[in-house]
Parts: C-alpha cells; structure tokens; sequence
C-alpha cells in the first residue's frame, strides 16, 4: 500500500483487524480493488493462498483471491452488496 503513497500508519499496529472498517480501496482507472484482513467463508487460508492469482496494478505485483473463492467467500458473507458483485462477476466469466 506504501508503494500506492496510501498512509497506512493506523493501521501497523492493529491487533485485531475488523474488515468492516481495516481495509483499503484503490480506485483505478478501469475498476477498485478492495484489499480486506480476513476471509469470511470457511476456507483456509494457506489453500486459498495456495490458489491465489497475482495481478500487476501500475508495476506493482498484488496477490488476489481466485474466482472461485471469492465467489464463495462473497456468498458468505450474503451482504446485498457482496451478492450483486457474484452477479456481475459471472457475466464477466462468460
């Protein structure tokens, strides 16, 4: 997030992070990338890591959950938000 020039200084020393309020939102050009501390579907976390695509945003290489556990995750969650961002994500698989 550094390399962003985003100041992360609040957010070193978190004990606990809470992904309704620890998280970051890049708005790019094309799309937002929201970067969050946790994953609420039941999915391990080092398996999902073992999964993850690496993507590069402005030179910067960041590591993101695959479709499929993001997906799943996002159900998990059941937020309308998170439940219209499935919609849109599977017209964009097809």
């Amino acid at each position: 997030m550094e390399e962003f020039e985003y100041d992360i200084t609040e957010f070193l020393n978190e004990q606990t992070p809470n992904p309704k309020s620890s998280y970051f939102k890049l708005e790019l050009d094309n799309f937002s990338l929201d970067l969050i501390p946790g994953i609420v579907a039941d999915i391990d976390f080092f398996d999902a890591y073992k999964r993850k695509e690496v993507i590069s945003v402005e030179g910067v290489e960041i590591f993101v959950m695959n479709y499929v556990d993001l997906i799943t995750d996002k159900e998990a969650t059941g937020r309308k938000k998170d439940l219209e961002d499935i919609k849109h994500l599977r017209s964009l698989k097809r």
